[in-house]
């Protein structure tokens, strides 16, 4: 199993009352699979934190993967044995509206 910590930093932290958490995955799972089980896990609140309504990441979340700040084009990239990512936004989501 893949051992993975999730911190979160910023905005996101205080909006959904968490700082990290820790998660296991089989082996081959990528960050975009971890960001999915995690919108699972926490919900509608976390979602519209990270992801766009058309299911696409967010521009204003940050994602660092064991220290190094990855592009939302990395988001293939197969968890390590063990691994953190850092997420982290400082904008409130745009919401529609007039």
């Amino acid at each position: 199993m893949v051992k993975v910590r999730v911190r979160y930093l910023g905005f996101l932290q205080h909006a959904l009352g968490v700082a990290e958490e820790d998660a296991e995955f089989a082996p081959g799972t990528t960050i975009q699979d971890l960001l999915l089980f995690l919108a699972d896990r926490h919900g509608e609140r976390w979602r519209k934190y990270v992801f766009t309504p058309a299911g696409k990441v967010r521009p204003s979340l940050r994602l660092m993967f064991n220290g190094t700040i990855m592009e939302h084009t990395d988001l293939e990239q197969p968890l390590g044995e063990s691994c953190e990512l850092c997420l982290v936004t400082g904008v409130y989501p745009l919401e529609g509206g007039g």
